[in-house]
């Protein structure tokens, strides 16, 4: 048990082994384990270390959809996982899931692996992983799942895109890992809609459901961002905004104090806008570059803190990216924007944006 636990700590944190020179005897809790500072690990390299290691895993690349949806602690909410369409889709391995997201790039099996890992072992480790936001609705199986970060730290809420498919596995997933690995808590809202409102209307709801539980899911309430890929970036806007008919405006309690835009397909900014992330690849012919680059000129000249990553050689849709420490100045672009973040959620910046700037 005690090597089972070991490799899934080393899996799901990507961290040095020698973190992880543990005392059997000794109880840790469970996301104290993922924060150890040394989130530089190569992940190639690490990936390798642990083929070699003869222990217990849950699953590998060569492991069954339909085997990792059937695992017990994962069947109240399998079908939120991947992207099915027909039964033979069960058969197909984990490093083969590319082959059911054509719109999507960079899919990496071993981020798919890392992922269904960490939520198995949070699962074993006896821990809640994912949130009906509507639990007294039998029929509606709406939620977030939830990747541990420090206790009362700030969270973060994902929309993933896809739209046509389930693309959480992909583009969500993978990010709410890699922001707990740097403290963050983040929530993954699961995708049981195609209609953008909808979706507008599901992550009003869950954001609330995590204030309102924030005691109970260590977080601070009043501290969050939003981050969304291509169609969950479109419902973000709907949410800082409103919709057509201004449904939306004013529902959330208590704003965002940074919205990381990845991939929009258009975007223009208003007053409503808070400190704000765009996130594109260069090769991105999906998105309208010119119109992102004239969004980031009105942010800033509504004096809104803005920021605008291009990252060389990605088309849309790229997830993470083949690799998330290398941008155009060979910087992580997750942690280029955590530290925009950091440096935008003064009090004094906080107050402004709450108060509907």
């Amino acid at each position: 048990m005690f090597k089972k636990l070991l490799l899934s700590m080393l899996l799901c944190s990507a961290l040095s082994f020698q973190a992880f020179a543990l005392n059997n005897e000794e109880t840790y809790p469970y996301q104290n384990l993922l924060l150890n500072e040394d989130t530089d690990v190569d992940r190639v390299v690490l990936g390798e270390k642990i083929k070699n290691l003869a222990l217990n895993m849950h699953f590998s690349e060569k492991t069954t959809i339909g085997k990792v949806m059937d695992y017990s602690e994962f069947r109240s909410f399998k079908d939120l996982l991947f992207p099915i369409k027909k039964k033979s889709d069960l058969e197909l391995p984990l490093e083969d899931l590319y082959k059911l997201m054509p719109l999507h790039h960079n899919v990496s099996a071993y981020e798919t692996v890392e992922c269904v890992e960490y939520l198995a072992d949070i699962a074993d480790f006896g821990q809640k992983v994912f949130y009906k936001i509507y639990p007294h609705n039998e029929n509606n199986n709406i939620g977030i799942f939830y990747f541990r970060g420090k206790p009362d730290a700030p969270f973060a809420v994902i929309v993933s895109g896809g739209f046509g498919y389930q693309s959480i596995m992909h583009e969500g997933f993978p990010l709410a890992l890699e922001l707990s690995k740097q403290g963050y808590n983040a929530f993954v809202l699961s995708q049981s809609s195609k209609r953008v409102i909808d979706l507008s209307l599901y992550l009003v709801d869950a954001i609330a459901y995590i204030q309102n539980h924030a005691e109970v899911l260590n977080v601070d309430p009043n501290n969050y961002s939003l981050w969304g890929t291509s169609v969950g970036a479109q419902v973000i806007i709907n949410v800082t905004h409103h919709d057509n008919k201004g449904n939306l405006a004013g529902k959330l309690k208590v704003r965002s104090t940074m919205n990381v835009l990845l991939y929009p397909i258009s975007y223009y900014a208003t007053k409503r806008d808070v400190p704000t992330v765009i996130v594109v690849g260069q090769q991105d012919k999906i998105v309208n570059q010119s119109v992102l680059h004239s969004a980031i000129a009105n942010l800033e000249e509504l004096q809104i803190p803005a920021m605008h990553i291009v990252l060389p050689g990605l088309a849309h849709g790229f997830g993470l990216g083949p690799d998330i420490n290398v941008d155009q100045e060979g910087v992580s672009w997750v942690k280029k924007v955590l530290k925009f973040w950091k440096d935008n959620t003064h009090d004094a910046i906080i107050a402004k944006f709450n108060k509907g700037n």
